[in-house]
C-alpha cells in the first residue's frame, strides 16, 4: 500500500514537469518563429524599400534624359527659326538691293520723247540695250500713232551711230557725243520709201529682240 502511495506521488510530481517541458518547448517553438518571420518580414521591407530606391533613381535618370532631349529640340527648333528669319531678312536685303540699282526708266508716252531718249542712249553703258528694247517696243505698242514722229525723224536725214566713243576728240556734239549723220544710204532710203508707202498697218509689226549686240545706227533700229 505504502508503493502505491510512492508511485501516485511520483507521477503527480512527473506530469506537471512534462507538461512545463511541453509548454516551454512548444513556446519556444514559437519565439523561433516568430523571429524567424519578423526577419523575413524585414528581409522583404528592406528589398521593397532597394526597389522603390531603384525606380526613383531611373525615374530621376529618365526624367532628366528626356529634359534633355527636349531642350535639345527647343534648341535645335529656335536655330532653325532664327536661321530661317535670318534668311528671310537677307533675301529682302538683296531684293532691296536689286531694287535701288535697278535702272528707273522713265514712262514715255509720246512718241518725239521716245525718240529723243533712243537718241541719248549711251552705248557705252551696260543698260543701253535693255532700254532700247524699252523704247523700240514702246514704238510699237503706240502703234500708228507713233509714225508720224518716226517719219519726222527719218525725213530729217539724221542718224545716231552707237558705235562712236563719246568723246571722239573734237568736242562733244549735240548727239550726246555720238556722231550726227545727214545723209541716208540708197538701201536706207529705200526702205523708208517702202515703209511709208505700204502704209501703217503693214510698218507696225511684233518688234524682235535684239541679240547681244545694238544696232549700228539709230536709224537702223526705227526701220527694224
Amino acid at each position: 500500500m505504502d508503493i502505491i502511495e510512492t508511485e501516485y506521488h511520483m507521477i503527480n510530481k512527473i506530469i506537471p514537469l512534462v507538461i512545463c517541458t511541453a509548454v516551454g518547448a512548444s513556446v519556444a517553438g514559437v519565439l523561433v518563429n516568430q523571429r524567424n518571420n519578423q526577419k523575413q518580414q524585414a528581409a522583404l521591407d528592406e528589398q521593397k524599400l532597394a526597389f522603390r530606391k531603384e525606380a526613383q533613381q531611373s525615374k530621376g535618370v529618365r526624367d532628366k534624359a528626356s529634359s534633355k532631349q527636349v531642350r535639345d529640340l527647343e534648341d535645335r527648333t529656335k536655330a532653325l527659326e532664327q536661321s530661317k528669319a535670318r534668311e528671310i531678312q537677307l533675301e529682302g536685303e538683296l531684293e532691296v538691293a536689286r531694287n535701288e540699282k535697278a535702272s528707273k526708266l522713265p514712262l514715255l508716252v509720246e512718241p518725239t520723247n521716245i525718240i529723243q531718249a533712243l537718241k541719248e542712249l549711251n552705248p557705252e553703258n551696260d543698260r543701253t540695250k535693255r532700254q532700247s528694247v524699252h523704247y523700240f517696243e514702246s514704238l510699237v505698242f503706240i502703234g500708228p500713232s507713233a509714225l508720224s514722229a518716226i517719219s519726222e525723224f527719218l525725213d530729217a536725214g539724221l542718224d545716231i551711230e552707237y558705235y562712236q566713243p563719246a568723246d571722239t576728240g573734237r568736242g562733244r556734239n549735240p548727239f550726246g557725243g555720238r556722231r550726227p549723220r545727214s545723209s541716208e544710204s540708197d538701201r536706207e532710203r529705200k526702205r523708208r520709201e517702202d515703209i511709208q508707202a505700204s502704209g501703217a498697218s503693214n510698218y507696225f509689226k511684233p518688234f524682235p529682240k535684239p541679240g547681244d549686240n545694238l544696232p549700228p545706227t539709230l536709224r537702223l533700229g526705227l526701220l527694224e
